[in-house]
C-alpha cells in the first residue's frame, strides 16, 4: 500500500508521522500547492494525507488507485465530495481537530480586542505612559466580557466550547 502525505509541514514539525510507515510505503511532501503537483504526487496512491492541497477531478482522475483521503483538519472547502463518492473513495477528517486552542484563540482575541491590548501595548511601548503625570490612562475604555451577549454562527465542537466559555466568563451565549 504506498499512502502520500502531500502537506507534511501543515501540522507541525514537531507532531510526528513516523508510525505511517507501519502501515506501507510511505512518500511525504513537506507542502504541496500546484494541480500539477498534486496530480503527479498522487497518481500512484492509494491513501492520500492533505490539508489544503486541492483533491478534485483534475487532481485524482489518473489516481486510480486511491481508496482513501484523510485531512489533517477538520474541513473539506479544497476537495470535491461529490467527485471522490462517484469514485467510492472514502473521506474522513480529525474530529475535534485544534477544538481546544480555536476557542483558546478566540478568547485571546475577544479579551485583546475588549481591553484594547493593541493600543495601550503601543502607548507603554512609546514611551508615553512614564511620562504622564497621571497615574493610568484611560483614552480607551475597557469593557468587561461579564453581562455581554456572546452571537455564534454555527454550534458545532468549536461553537460549543466557545460558548461553554463565555458563559464562564458571564455572558448570555446566542447562536444561529
Amino acid at each position: 500500500m504506498k499512502i502520500v502525505i502531500l502537506e507534511r509541514n501543515s501540522v507541525g514539525t514537531d507532531v510526528s508521522v513516523d508510525c505511517m510507515g507501519q502501515l506501507g510505503q510511505v512518500a511525504v511532501y513537506d507542502n504541496t500547492v500546484t494541480l500539477e503537483e498534486v496530480r503527479e504526487r498522487v497518481k500512484d496512491a492509494d491513501i492520500v494525507i492533505a490539508n489544503k492541497s486541492p483533491l478534485c477531478r483534475e487532481t485524482l482522475e489518473d489516481a486510480t488507485k486511491v481508496k482513501l483521503i484523510c485531512e489533517f483538519a477538520t474541513g473539506f472547502d479544497n476537495w470535491d465530495l461529490d467527485y471522490c463518492s462517484s469514485r467510492g473513495i472514502r473521506v474522513s477528517n480529525v474530529r475535534d481537530y485544534c477544538t481546544a486552542m480555536v476557542a483558546q484563540h478566540t478568547f485571546a482575541m475577544a479579551l485583546s480586542l475588549s481591553q484594547k491590548l493593541f493600543h495601550y501595548d503601543a502607548y507603554v511601548k512609546s514611551g508615553a505612559y512614564s511620562a504622564q503625570d497621571r497615574f493610568s490612562n484611560f483614552d480607551l475604555p475597557f469593557c468587561e466580557l461579564e453581562g455581554k451577549t456572546w452571537g455564534i454562527v454555527g454550534l458545532g465542537n468549536i461553537g460549543r466550547r466557545v460558548a461553554r466559555i463565555a458563559q464562564a466568563f458571564g455572558c448570555s451565549v446566542v447562536f444561529h
